[in-house]
Formats: C-alpha cells, sequence, structure tokens
C-alpha cells in the first residue's frame, strides 16, 4: 500500500474550498463598515450569544482559523507514524475536509448576518452543527484504518488493529442513527431540541469510546491467560 502524498490533483479538487474561504473573507470586509458593534462568536444552548469579538478581529480570525484547520487536515497525515494507512481512505479525508470548512463558513456567515442585524435562531447553529459531525463522519467510520489523527483514539483502539476496527464500524452505526434522528430537530426552534441534539452528538461518540474498553479487554484477555 503506497503513503499517503499530496499531489497537484488532491488540492486541484479542493479549489472550491479555497475559493469559499476567500469569500469568506471578502464577504466580511464588505460587511464591516456595517456591523456597528461586536460580532457574536458563540452562542449557548439557549440561542443567545455569551461571547463576542470586536467586528475587525471577527472578520479576520474566522478565515485565518477555517484555512489553519484545511491544512492541519491536510498536512497532518504526512506526520503520522502510521500515514500508510491514510491511502486505505483518502476519499473520507476529502469529506471530511470539505465538511469541516463549509460548517465553519456557514457558521461564520450566520455569525455575521446576526451582526448586521438580520434575525437568526441562535439555537439553529448548535442543532446543524451536530446534525453534520454526525451524519458525515458517520457514514465514513467504518473505512477509517489505525491513525493518530481522525476516530475513536482511546488507548485501546490504537493498542490493537481489531478493537479499532470494531470500534469504528460501531461508531458509523451510532452516528448515522443520531444524526438521522437529529436532523428533524434543526427545524424545531426550542431549547430541549439543541440539548437533545448536543446529547446525541456526546452519545454517539462516548458510546464508541466506552465500547473499545470492553472490546480491548475482550480482545486480548485469552492471551494473558
Amino acid at each position: 500500500m503506497s503513503e499517503y502524498r499530496i499531489d497537484r490533483h488532491m488540492v486541484a479538487e479542493d479549489w472550491p474550498l479555497w475559493l469559499l474561504i476567500l469569500a469568506e473573507l471578502a464577504a466580511g470586509l464588505i460587511l464591516l463598515p456595517h456591523l456597528a458593534g461586536p460580532v457574536p462568536v458563540h452562542f449557548g444552548l439557549n440561542g443567545q450569544p455569551n461571547r463576542w469579538q470586536p467586528a475587525r478581529e471577527a472578520v479576520l480570525i474566522m478565515p485565518l482559523l477555517t484555512t489553519v484547520l484545511y491544512l492541519v487536515l491536510l498536512l497532518g497525515p504526512l506526520i503520522d507514524p502510521r500515514r500508510r494507512n491514510y491511502a486505505a481512505f483518502g476519499p473520507t479525508l476529502r469529506i471530511v475536509r470539505w465538511a469541516i470548512v463549509l460548517l465553519l463558513v456557514a457558521v461564520q456567515g450566520a455569525a455575521l448576518a446576526s451582526a448586521a442585524g438580520t434575525p437568526l435562531a441562535g439555537r439553529t447553529i448548535p442543532r446543524v452543527v451536530a446534525a453534520v459531525l454526525l451524519l458525515v463522519p458517520g457514514n465514513s467510520m467504518g473505512r477509517l484504518r489505525p491513525n493518530w489523527f481522525f476516530g475513536i483514539r482511546t488507548p485501546w483502539t490504537l493498542s490493537s488493529d481489531e478493537v479499532w476496527r470494531d470500534t469504528h464500524r460501531l461508531a458509523g452505526r451510532c452516528m448515522v442513527i443520531a444524526g438521522l434522528v437529529a436532523v428533524p430537530l434543526v427545524f424545531v426552534a426550542t431549547l430541549w431540541a439543541t440539548e437533545a441534539s448536543v446529547g446525541l452528538l456526546l452519545t454517539a461518540v462516548i458510546v464508541p469510546a466506552v465500547y473499545s474498553y470492553f472490546r480491548y479487554r475482550a480482545v486480548t484477555s485469552p492471551r494473558q491467560r
């Protein structure tokens, strides 16, 4: 199996993401003169903003953060000791890169629109985030191979390829089921729907992590006898 490499073809496939990040920055700079005050950058579960940034910082920091995170997702595998495994799930990594960038751009757009006076339901943001983070990776979790950057990285999955495989198969099922439940909640503008969405996201991550411990014990205990 060949190692993970970054070539011109891979970068060329991601050109819409770079265009989107530039559009995110351009939109912020265009709106900057019309932003009367600080921009909300974090919302509580009740939908109310609880953290703000000066408009100029908010316009510049999010595109910078989106760019840095994209580069981490793209370049991180190059320094992974198990980078040979990435060749087995390259398309999955591309899906994750696209989902994360699109999600961050959407969150920035919602924050700028809110600061510019367009009323947006703050509760919608965590519900959308939960649904995306469940459905998009969930469909591909079973394809992930052992690595140090992506997936359910517990001491037990990193110590056994068999535990890694079984844990991620379970994680994929948990995330897809939770995501299908979370999608209708996006359109329910109540506090309980937001809390339920966040709860689904946490449950879909915690359950496989706990399972990995018991699966590791089951896999290794016969060898210790």
